[in-house]
Protein backbone atom coordinates (compact mmCIF):
# COMPACT_ATOMS: atom_id res chain seq x y z
CA UNK A 1 0.00 0.00 0.00
CA UNK A 2 1.23 3.50 -0.79
CA UNK A 3 2.07 5.73 2.15
CA UNK A 4 -0.27 8.44 3.33
CA UNK A 5 1.33 11.79 2.53
CA UNK A 6 0.46 14.87 4.55
CA UNK A 7 1.51 18.11 2.85
CA UNK A 8 1.76 21.34 4.84
CA UNK A 9 2.25 24.84 3.43
CA UNK A 10 2.29 27.76 5.87
CA UNK A 11 4.46 30.05 3.75
CA UNK A 12 1.80 32.63 2.93
CA UNK A 13 -1.30 34.39 4.19
CA UNK A 14 -3.43 31.37 3.37
CA UNK A 15 -1.88 28.10 4.46
CA UNK A 16 -2.91 24.79 2.94
CA UNK A 17 -2.99 21.14 3.89
CA UNK A 18 -3.29 18.19 1.55
CA UNK A 19 -3.70 14.50 2.11
CA UNK A 20 -2.70 11.97 -0.52
CA UNK A 21 -2.75 8.19 -0.58
CA UNK A 22 -2.16 5.66 -3.32
CA UNK A 23 -1.57 8.31 -5.96
CA UNK A 24 -4.93 9.92 -5.19
CA UNK A 25 -5.52 13.33 -3.65
CA UNK A 26 -7.92 12.63 -0.79
CA UNK A 27 -8.46 16.25 0.20
CA UNK A 28 -6.94 19.69 0.13
CA UNK A 29 -8.05 22.40 2.49
CA UNK A 30 -7.10 25.93 3.36
CA UNK A 31 -6.11 26.87 6.87
CA UNK A 32 -8.19 29.44 8.69
CA UNK A 33 -7.24 32.86 7.34
CA UNK A 34 -7.81 34.82 10.53
CA UNK A 35 -4.75 37.06 10.69
CA UNK A 36 -2.29 34.36 9.65
CA UNK A 37 -2.67 32.32 12.82
CA UNK A 38 -1.17 29.14 11.45
CA UNK A 39 0.54 28.40 14.76
CA UNK A 40 -2.80 28.45 16.58
CA UNK A 41 -4.85 26.45 14.08
CA UNK A 42 -2.46 24.06 12.36
CA UNK A 43 -2.62 21.17 14.81
CA UNK A 44 -6.40 21.16 15.09
CA UNK A 45 -6.80 21.53 11.31
CA UNK A 46 -4.49 18.55 10.68
CA UNK A 47 -6.35 16.51 13.29
CA UNK A 48 -9.69 17.32 11.64
CA UNK A 49 -8.32 16.45 8.19
CA UNK A 50 -6.99 13.09 9.35
CA UNK A 51 -10.16 12.25 11.28
CA UNK A 52 -12.30 13.08 8.24
CA UNK A 53 -10.51 10.23 6.46
CA UNK A 54 -10.50 7.87 9.47
CA UNK A 55 -6.74 8.27 9.92
CA UNK A 56 -4.50 8.99 12.89
CA UNK A 57 -1.14 10.74 13.00
CA UNK A 58 0.53 7.32 13.19
CA UNK A 59 -0.94 6.50 9.75
CA UNK A 60 1.03 9.32 8.08
CA UNK A 61 3.89 7.78 6.10
CA UNK A 62 5.51 10.97 4.80
CA UNK A 63 5.26 14.61 5.84
CA UNK A 64 5.94 17.11 3.07
CA UNK A 65 6.48 20.73 4.10
CA UNK A 66 7.10 23.95 2.24
CA UNK A 67 10.65 25.26 2.67
CA UNK A 68 10.03 28.58 0.95
CA UNK A 69 10.10 31.09 -0.41
CA UNK A 70 7.59 32.68 1.90
CA UNK A 71 6.95 34.31 5.23
CA UNK A 72 9.80 33.56 7.63
CA UNK A 73 7.51 33.06 10.61
CA UNK A 74 5.03 31.05 8.57
CA UNK A 75 7.76 28.77 7.28
CA UNK A 76 9.07 28.22 10.81
CA UNK A 77 5.61 27.21 12.01
CA UNK A 78 5.15 24.65 9.23
CA UNK A 79 8.66 23.24 9.46
CA UNK A 80 8.57 22.86 13.26
CA UNK A 81 5.18 21.17 13.01
CA UNK A 82 6.41 18.79 10.29
CA UNK A 83 9.64 17.97 12.15
CA UNK A 84 7.73 17.29 15.36
CA UNK A 85 5.18 15.05 13.63
CA UNK A 86 7.96 13.17 11.83
CA UNK A 87 9.87 12.71 15.08
CA UNK A 88 6.82 11.47 16.99
CA UNK A 89 5.58 9.09 14.28
CA UNK A 90 8.95 8.03 12.87
CA UNK A 91 7.96 8.93 9.32
CA UNK A 92 10.30 10.74 6.92
CA UNK A 93 10.02 14.44 6.23
CA UNK A 94 10.43 15.97 2.78
CA UNK A 95 11.04 19.67 2.15
CA UNK A 96 9.47 21.06 -1.03
CA UNK A 97 9.58 24.47 -2.67
CA UNK A 98 6.57 26.72 -2.23
CA UNK A 99 4.41 26.47 -5.29
CA UNK A 100 2.30 29.54 -6.04
CA UNK A 101 0.43 30.40 -9.21
CA UNK A 102 2.05 33.27 -11.04
CA UNK A 103 0.20 36.57 -11.09
CA UNK A 104 0.06 38.62 -14.24
CA UNK A 105 0.86 42.27 -13.76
Amino acid sequence: MSPVILAVDTSGMCGTLALRCGGELLEERELEQTRRRHAQTLISEVQELLQAHHLAAADVGIVAVSQGPGSFTGLRVGIVFAKTLAYVTGCPIVAVDTCRPSRKR
